[in-house]
């Protein structure tokens, strides 16, 4: 009891830790849908899926409707090297060892 805005009823963000499958983001939207809310985004801390790698969950969320955003994602190109999805290019410093992370953190 209490756990759900509104009594079941409005908009939620789901947050994860790992998107690689989507299966277990997928599986929080749907429950939280089922539930009456309104699942406005999937956001990840690393987002596995896409570019180099084979995983297929920004992929299976999509196709399903649902927006994500990740904090960082690998690039394209496979290598080990982050990126922000959101704000600007100059806020981001390059490391030899950690690759792109933001300049605040």
């Amino acid at each position: 009891q209490g756990l759900l805005p509104s009594a079941g009823a409005g908009a939620v963000v789901v947050v994860d830790d790992i998107l690689a499958t989507g299966g277990s983001a997928f599986a929080c939207a749907q429950l939280l849908q089922r539930l009456g809310m309104m699942v406005v985004e999937i956001a990840v801390v690393y987002d596995y899926s896409g570019g180099a790698s084979s995983l297929p969950g920004r992929s299976v969320l999509a196709e399903h409707g649902y927006a994500v955003f990740a904090l960082a994602r690998f690039c394209r190109d496979g290598d080990m090297r982050w990126w922000l999805e959101r704000g600007r290019e100059s806020d981001v410093l390059h490391s030899p060892h950690a690759g792109k992370a933001h300049t605040k953190h």
